[in-house]
C-alpha cells in the first residue's frame, strides 16, 4: 500500500479537529469510520474509506481488460526462433 492510498495524521487532525491521536480515533468511531490502530495508537485510515465517509463515490473500474494496451506481440519473436 502506497502512502497516497492512507490518509497522513495531520489530514485526519485537521478534518477532525483534534490533535490527539485518542480523540482522532474517538472522533473517527462516532462517525463509523472504520480504521487500523499503529502501535504508537495514531489511527490508520485508507483513502477510500475515508473518501466513500465524505460522501465520495469511487469511480467504477470496468473489469474487462484493455486489449492491445500493456500487452505484447510475441507472435514475431517466435517466428523468427523457428527460421
Amino acid at each position: 500500500m502506497t502512502t497516497d492510498e492512507i490518509v497522513p495524521f495531520d489530514e485526519l487532525a485537521t478534518v477532525s479537529g483534534y490533535k490527539r491521536p485518542r480523540c482522532i480515533r474517538d472522533w473517527l468511531d462516532a462517525n463509523r469510520i472504520r480504521y487500523l490502530q499503529n502501535a504508537s495508537g495514531r489511527p490508520i485510515v485508507a483513502r477510500s474509506t475515508f473518501m466513500q465517509a465524505l460522501g465520495v463515490k469511487p469511480i467504477p473500474i470496468d473489469p474487462t481488460p484493455l486489449r492491445g494496451i500493456n500487452t505484447a506481440n510475441l507472435d514475431h519473436l517466435h517466428a523468427q526462433k523457428r527460421k
